[in-house]
């Protein structure tokens, strides 16, 4: 299955995130904020990131720009408990899926898994 990086300082988002793809699979690695999630993704591979919008250090569409532009491009899934606006801001930075919170188990698994199977996995939906 596919190695996932999820980037959010609330433990209990990352609980439920981890539960739900771990428990299709997938190798989930977790980070608490944008300065390590890019550490890690510098230093392993990812098939996917899962980021929220609102982190400390560098923010998610900081921390999304950049894993999208990285060598290692990968698609990421942006969270926010913002409203539905926000979506059409975060897409021209570079998302491929956005989830707005309260987060729901079925939609993040389901962005997921569409994200992975696509044609072109990291283009912007």
């Amino acid at each position: 299955m596919a190695r996932i990086l999820i980037v959010d300082d609330e433990p209990d988002v990352v609980r439920l995130a981890v539960a739900a793809l771990a428990g299709r699979g997938h190798e989930v690695i977790t980070a608490a904020d944008g300065a390590a999630a890019l550490d890690l993704a510098a230093a392993e591979a990812f098939d996917l990131a899962i980021v929220d919008r609102n982190l400390p250090q560098i923010d998610g569409l900081e921390v999304c720009r950049r894993l999208r532009a990285g060598a290692r491009a990968v698609p990421v899934v942006m969270l926010s408990a913002g409203p539905i606006e926000l979506e059409e801001a975060c897409r021209a930075d570079g998302p491929s899926a956005f989830v707005v919170r309260p987060l729901l188990r079925e939609t993040l698994v389901g962005n997921v898994e569409r994200l992975l199977a696509g044609p072109v996995a990291g283009a912007p939906s």
